[in-house]
């Protein structure tokens, strides 16, 4: 068959076929159309789904069955008539399928969104908790009384509860050893809550 309209019952599929026939001028008005011979030959189907397929054209005016010759065609305007209605069924209901599959996307897209703004949100709140982490930072001036320091020496985390992950000096380093010795001009960073940060930049400060 010519047509592609699978979400259709293939007795509506096989009389779109028959009635795309009929208005092509394949089948003259008067012509006669044999069934069973169609079931078999051309559309592969069961003498009950062509029948089913000829009462639908019969019902559409396209053809006239008759008990003794069978079914003998009258119309082809109908027959056109017919097939353009089918065509437009098929598309409506495309159209259907095509905004329920978009607000299913759009559904989809929705909870997507839901679960960033959620992330986002509990990042935000963690953020600005009443004990928020944050990062900091303290540059040693030449004379400061930790140049020449080990970290071991200074155990900043006991002392003012920050965490030192970083130098930046005339070397960079993550995560410093506790063999690491304070240079002049060495930038330390810090991380740790508002409290931490006041605490350790008032300890550092103490030191000179």
């Amino acid at each position: 068959m010519q047509a592609n309209k699978k979400d259709r019952p293939i007795y509506e599929r096989v009389a779109y076929e028959i009635a795309i026939q009929i208005a092509n001028g394949q089948y003259t008005e008067g012509a006669k159309i044999k069934g069973r011979s169609l079931a078999s030959t051309q559309f592969n189907v069961s003498t009950e789904t062509m029948r089913k397929a000829l009462n639908v054209l019969q019902e559409h005016g396209v053809i006239v069955i008759k008990e003794q010759s069978g079914a003998e065609v009258i119309s082809k305007t109908k027959a056109l008539a017919y097939s353009e209605v089918f065509k437009d069924e098929v598309a409506l209901k495309n159209s259907f399928q095509s905004f329920h599959a978009l607000l299913d996307e759009s559904k989809t897209i929705q909870q997507r969104i839901k679960k960033e703004l959620t992330r986002l949100q509990k990042k935000y709140d963690i953020n600005h908790s009443s004990t928020p982490i944050r990062t900091f930072d303290y540059q040693l001036s030449e004379t400061h009384p930790l140049v020449g320091q080990t970290n071991q020496a200074i155990n900043f985390y006991q002392l003012t509860g920050a965490t030192l992950y970083g130098i930046v000096g005339t070397i960079t380093l993550s995560s410093p050893s506790s063999e690491y010795v304070f240079q002049p001009f060495d930038i330390l960073y810090f991380s740790g809550d508002d409290i931490v940060m006041h605490r350790t930049t008032e300890f550092l400060n103490g030191l000179k």
